[in-house]
């Protein structure tokens, strides 16, 4: 796991560094991270490895059907957490 230690991220926390770490109060946030992932048949996932330009993952090494089983894996229930993606 990559995270600032909790004093140091205490100490140099500003109103700036609150809107760029929006995304871990969104990730905290019960339902929301799983719905937004559910969203049109999992379509998050043909975005981060196939809409350009993507800076996550050559698009090359990531095949429509690799995308199919993150849906699938994903659509089980039980999985829907994103504890397990992140």
């Amino acid at each position: 796991m990559n995270a600032p230690h909790p004093i140091a991220f205490r100490q140099e926390l500003t109103l700036a560094q609150i809107f760029r770490s929006w995304y871990m109060f969104f990730y905290q946030s019960p339902i929301l991270p799983e719905k937004m992932f559910q969203a049109d048949d999992f379509a998050v996932f043909q975005s981060l490895y196939h809409k350009k330009p993507t800076g996550l993952v050559n698009p090359e090494l990531v095949t429509n059907d690799d995308i199919e089983v993150f849906k699938y894996t994903f659509s089980q229930e039980g999985n829907r957490t994103l504890n397990i993606f992140i």
